[in-house]
């Protein structure tokens, strides 16, 4: 008895040390060498009396200091996961959204009122998602209003993610 007690812990613990070895620590995909960080900013100004969008084409760069000229690499997918925005309008005047857009899609930014000073009120927007932008491409952003602004608007994006090679 004692015997086939002590045979079924040995094989117990020998098929726990052989699970932990099959299971042990993933590999993420995050670690991967093939990625380098990127991220980019624009910034959208309308004047008074502007209707309709407002188009800027954004920076890019990469984390170790590379001037992408805002554009993806030949060769290389840019994957954007975040993008933020901070702006400021007067409260006469009315915007319906604010978008980041690539050849593979966009993203909306819902935009909060944060707080307001007199007239002028700062708004935020946070998204989260991954955005695919093709090699050769750049990322743009758009301000849409509702009818005529009376006072100028601007909106400061920023994003970050990585660049991939193309496939």
């Amino acid at each position: 008895m004692k015997r086939t007690l002590i045979l079924l812990i040995a094989g117990a613990a020998l098929a726990l040390s052989a699970a932990a070895q099959t299971y042990s620590q993933p590999v993420r995909d995050v670690d991967s060498g093939a990625r380098s960080g990127a991220y980019g900013y624009c910034s959208v100004t309308l004047a008074a009396g502007f209707s309709g969008s407002g188009l800027q084409n954004c920076s890019l760069g990469t984390v170790t200091g590379q001037n992408l000229n805002g554009t993806v690499p030949d060769g290389k997918i840019l994957i954007i996961e975040e993008a933020s925005a901070t702006c400021r309008k007067n409260s006469a005047d009315d915007w319906s959204r604010l978008i980041i857009s690539s050849s593979h899609g966009q993203r909306l930014l819902p935009l909060t009122l944060q707080g307001a000073s007199g007239s002028t009120q700062a708004w935020v927007a946070h998204t989260t998602g991954r955005l695919y932008v093709a090699p050769t491409r750049t990322v743009r952003a758009q301000l849409d209003t509702i009818g005529n602004t009376q006072y100028s608007a601007s909106c400061t994006i920023s994003y970050t993610g990585f660049l991939v090679d193309a496939q």
